[in-house]
């Protein structure tokens, strides 16, 4: 059966190196594995045309839906990632998982100042560059922190590197999987 693993965390603690590292080590055991993440879907939309949050809205619908099809595309695991904070947008993310789907999740926790070192080095970057941003951003999570308790592991990527991580996590996987 499929499993989602679902990685959520403020901007730059780490979501899509360790959404891709984990993916590459899955495959190299022997895993199906595919990704998606909540911002290349919100990259898609014009920002000149819509609201920020109707943006969001928009793009946690159709990540819902790619969501959905990746779990029925008969892969062994599917990785979400994504800033996943509140009840609302954890229940946008799951509407199209099917009932007693295996979901794991991990929350990735970094400071604002390491993110912000972090982002000012990341060619990749946009608007998560803006001090004020990024300050606001990491705000919102502080306040929306998402329930820890529901997370099956939590990782400081401050304190514990990619390789760790994505250890923890897959040996776990693959030890229920023998």
């Amino acid at each position: 059966m499929t499993q989602l693993i679902v990685i959520t965390g403020p901007i730059a603690s780490g979501k899509s190196v360790v959404s891709a590292a984990l993916a590459n080590r899955l495959i190299a055991a022997g895993q199906s594995v595919a990704i998606t993440d909540l911002d290349d879907i919100v990259a898609t939309f014009d920002a000149s045309t819509e609201e920020p949050e109707r943006i969001w809205d928009n793009a946690r619908e159709e990540h819902s839906d790619r969501v959905g099809e990746l779990l029925s595309s008969g892969k062994d695991v599917v990785i979400a990632h994504g800033p996943f904070y509140s009840p609302d947008e954890v229940s946008a993310l799951m509407r199209q998982v099917p009932s007693g789907m295996s979901v794991r999740r991990v929350m990735l926790l970094t400071t604002y100042d390491v993110a912000l070192e972090r982002v000012a080095g990341d060619s990749q970057r946009g608007l998560s560059k803006d001090p004020l941003f990024l300050r606001t951003a990491y705000e919102r999570f502080l306040q929306l922190l998402p329930d820890i308790d529901s997370c099956e592991w939590t990782f400081n990527t401050t304190e514990t590197n990619v390789d760790e991580i994505v250890k923890v996590i897959t040996d776990a996987l693959i030890r229920e999987r023998l």
